[in-house]
């Protein structure tokens, strides 16, 4: 499975504290909110830490401030801590083990309208996004990413961590005008290096700086097997375990999902004929719920936890054709 950025459960718990007291009692205590929540952001704004599998991660969280009319008129509306969007579905790498499934996927490319529309719909549910993450696959074979990047940073202008991931393979191609996509849209380029790309670290970060564009550097020797075939685990049990490191929503066709397994997991039940139950997700243009039920939904398991195991076994990274069913799964 390949690591995905998690976050902490205070900053989910933080954007969700001030629509807890009546609207009176938020009038007053307004300017102590607003002074407490800064106050936190400074302890905290600059950290960012990784290990060596990149299973932990503090962040800066710089949330914008919420106007006037949205707290006193009525509820507040959450932040959307995460999410990960596959910008393509497919890989020029084959990971042992990619929990996206990217290389058992055949090439097909996110549609720009269609960001914009979901995008557009969490900016209604959520009065900010605090960290998306471009991806996929390999993002950068899609033919426009800047379309993207330029999307999200229009409809979240205030997000303060915008990510493309990538394993750096293709940077060297990309056209000038990702490098002022990116540099416009503040988007930082979060390479995941895995131990065949490191002589060509130095180049990428030459290439990064020329541009102006900021690079974060996940060493990556490392991925876990995460499945369990028997489909005989708890899934609070399962979902526990997993959110321990990880926090990761994945926003795909209108719907958000607890990880990217749910969404992806057809790609691996067509390639080796099994039947893993993937989720329907949750509808963002249902309008029976709102951005803090999606976030209660978020934390709470789906079917497919039954098919994580409730321990997870980590491996050296290898990029190895073929894939055999025996590289997702967790014997435990």
């Amino acid at each position: 499975m390949s690591e995905s950025a998690p976050l902490t459960t205070s900053i989910r718990n933080l954007a969700n504290q001030s629509s807890q007291m009546p609207s009176a009692l938020r009038r007053w205590t307004k300017p102590v909110w607003q002074v407490a929540r800064r106050a936190w952001c400074a302890a905290v704004s600059g950290f960012v830490e990784h290990d060596a599998s990149g299973a932990r991660e503090g962040q800066k969280f710089d949330q914008a401030d919420e106007s006037s009319a949205n707290i006193e008129s009525g509820p507040i509306r959450p932040v959307l801590p995460y999410i990960e969007y596959h910008l393509v579905e497919h890989c020029n790498l084959s990971c042992k083990g990619c929990g996206h499934f990217s290389p058992l996927a055949a090439p097909a490319f996110a549609d720009p309208h269609s960001f914009r529309r979901d995008l557009t719909q969490l900016s209604k549910l959520f009065i900010n996004l605090h960290h998306l993450r471009l991806m996929g696959g390999e993002p950068l074979l899609h033919p426009t990413p800047e379309a993207f990047i330029e999307i999200a940073r229009e409809i979240f202008p205030h997000a303060p961590l915008l990510k493309i991931v990538t394993n750096g393979t293709r940077l060297k191609a990309m056209p000038a005008s990702f490098w002022d996509a990116c540099r416009k849209a503040n988007v930082q380029i979060d390479l995941s290096l895995y131990p065949a790309m490191e002589k060509g670290l130095g180049a990428i970060q030459e290439l990064c700086s020329r541009n102006e564009v900021q690079i974060s550097i996940q060493r990556t020797s490392t991925f876990l097997s995460a499945l369990n075939m028997r489909g005989d685990s708890d899934p609070p049990a399962a979902m526990n375990y997993c959110r321990k490191m990880f926090y990761c929503p994945f926003l795909k066709d209108s719907r958000l999902y607890v990880c990217p397994i749910p969404p992806n997991v057809h790609y691996f039940n067509k390639k080796f004929g099994t039947s893993i139950v993937a989720d329907a997700g949750i509808d963002i243009f249902d309008r029976a719920i709102d951005g803090r039920k999606i976030l209660e939904l978020l934390d709470t398991p789906v079917e497919t936890c039954r098919s994580c195991s409730v321990s997870w076994t980590s491996f050296p990274w290898e990029n190895i054709r073929p894939l055999r069913v025996e590289h997702y799964i967790n014997e435990e």
